[in-house]
């Protein structure tokens, strides 16, 4: 049903802090453009000091030894499965709580992003000898 709004019913929603679409942006009798919190204002907050962000997954000592334990499956094409990844983490006592703390998608986006950056390096090196052929 459609209501036809008088002019008491249009100061009863401002009041309230209610009001039509158009009405956003109008400025009130003050000026200010501001309607008693009809206007949302996100905050903004960098994702640099999110909680998830600054956390890590393994710390460093760990991480040496991941690159270490996971080496021959880094530099292999293989495919990182779950039996290959836990047999590994628990072939090392020293990582075996990373079963419980890490998933094994975290586990796995580890090992493709030492693949990535090994496979860069690597292309670097081969950049660097072509050049120098020249």
């Amino acid at each position: 049903t459609t209501v036809k709004r008088s002019g008491g019913e249009k100061e009863k929603q401002k009041e309230n802090g209610c009001g039509s679409e158009d009405e956003v942006g109008s400025e009130d009798e003050d000026g200010s453009g501001i309607k008693d919190g009809s206007e949302y204002t996100p905050s903004i907050i960098a994702p640099t000091t999110s909680t998830k962000s600054s956390q890590q997954l393994l710390s460093n000592e760990d991480s040496v030894l991941f690159l270490t334990v996971f080496d021959e499956l880094i530099n292999s094409t293989r495919q990182i499965t779950k039996a290959v990844v836990y047999d590994k983490l628990r072939a090392e006592p020293k990582l075996s709580h990373l079963e419980k703390q890490c998933a094994f998608r975290q586990l796995a986006d580890k090992v493709r992003t030492e693949r990535r950056r090994r496979g860069r390096i690597i292309a670097r090196g081969n950049d660097k000898r072509k050049r120098a052929r020249k």
